[in-house]
């Protein structure tokens, strides 16, 4: 695959704003088939720009795993390493809604001759601080490439001497194809539909995208709709780009549903079909184990900041500093309780007010409506997962 003078992301940039300034503004899926295995793999294209985290959150938790994409240029991968850069954010992001595989494009390798020597001090700088995120070293697969030339995307690099004399890895799409199968989980459990997006199509009329996090969803299901509180009717189902499907469950995560008895004005991002029998937590307020990554002001008793949860984003305030716990759960627990301020490493339990309600439920329940992340001035300040939901609408 080659586009001269081009970019591969062009193809997934649908939106013409996004294609004139060359900067992905929303989430794009696609699917695509693997030549060698036949394996249909699903491709969520997230944005990576500073101004668009919020929905960058939205894709990644839709994913089983991820492709981080680097720029090799001399002066450019230190910069979005850097303590603000985006490749720091988004790596510590896309373990925090779960992710534990990775696969690392170095990009725009043309740029550097295919120089080993760079490849490699890019792998060491990066392995470090990856670990530390919490991805485990076999679980991470650094691949050299050039998206522009498209030299070892699809297919092993074989012509290109500067690269092939000293790389014989995968490509970007055969690390892919060796991803793990995720484990599909939580199909006996109530129905929950994270809704990622809002469509209005000729084929499928008003209704919703997004992943079934548990349980199952089928056609002439009734569902509620939450926080907004709206009965609906499942009417058709599209599954990874097809149409006629009876059911969905959870794991699928590129999910279109047909609704009945809802409006597009009525729907929105961060939104949860559940079961109308065991409804999902509307919470206002609740306990979580958080751990501050952002270096800047100190996390005090008010502190301000926006929580993303499961697509969603609202306003909150930490209204109380709990204790800070040790550097793992082996090494005695507690340290210190009711402390005055928490800062960069620190690992501690506090309760947090939201402004409005927000689906939510404890991390033991459904994992990925329960890591959540604090973002302040477009910064990530913190990440954890929800112990306990409080005030449940």
């Amino acid at each position: 695959m080659k586009i001269p003078g081009g970019n591969l992301a062009w193809l997934l940039d649908e939106d013409e704003v996004e294609r004139d300034r060359g900067v992905t503004i929303n989430i794009s899926v696609r699917q695509i088939t693997v030549p060698a295995s036949k394996k249909l793999i699903s491709i969520i294209d997230s944005p990576g720009h500073r101004d668009f985290v919020p929905m960058m959150i939205v894709g990644a938790s839709m994913a089983s795993a991820a492709v981080l994409v680097v720029d090799s240029t001399s002066g450019e991968f230190e910069a979005g390493f850097s303590e603000e850069g985006q490749t720091r954010e988004h790596a510590v992001l896309l373990r925090s809604v779960g992710i534990t595989h990775l696969v690392v494009a170095c990009n725009k390798m043309d740029s550097m001759e295919f120089s080993e020597s760079r490849f490699l001090s890019i792998k060491e700088t990066l392995s470090t601080f990856l670990k530390q995120s919490g991805f485990k070293t076999g679980n991470v697969v650094f691949v050299p490439c050039s998206g522009t030339q498209g030299i070892n995307v699809v297919d092993r690099v074989k012509d290109n001497q500067a690269l092939a004399s000293w790389y014989s890895g995968p490509s970007i799409v055969e690390a892919m194809d060796a991803l793990a199968k995720p484990v599909m989980e939580g199909q006996d459990r109530p129905t929950r539909f994270s809704v990622t997006e809002v469509i209005r199509s000729q084929e499928l009329g008003t209704g919703v995208s997004g992943q079934v996090l548990s349980g199952t969803i089928a056609l002439e299901d009734k569902l509620l709709m939450l926080p907004q509180k709206i009965l609906c009717g499942v009417k058709k189902l599209r599954v990874m780009g097809e149409e006629g499907n009876a059911v969905a469950m959870a794991g699928d995560s590129n999910v279109s549903v047909s609704l009945s008895n809802i409006a597009v004005g009525e729907m929105s991002l961060g939104s949860v079909l559940c079961s109308p029998e065991k409804p999902c937590p509307v919470a206002t307020g609740f306990k979580a184990q958080i751990v501050v990554v952002g270096g800047g002001r100190p996390i005090t008793q008010g502190y301000r900041a926006v929580v993303h949860v499961n697509g969603a984003s609202e306003a909150c305030t930490v209204v109380k500093l709990i204790e800070i716990l040790g550097s793992s759960n082996n090494d005695g627990g507690s340290k210190r309780p009711r402390p005055r301020l928490l800062t960069k490493g620190q690992r501690a339990l506090v309760e947090v007010r939201l402004q409005r309600g927000v689906c939510m439920e404890t991390f033991s329940e459904v994992r990925s409506m329960g890591r959540i992340m604090l973002r302040n001035n477009g910064r990530t300040v913190a990440v954890g997962i929800v112990l306990e939901v409080g005030e449940a609408e």
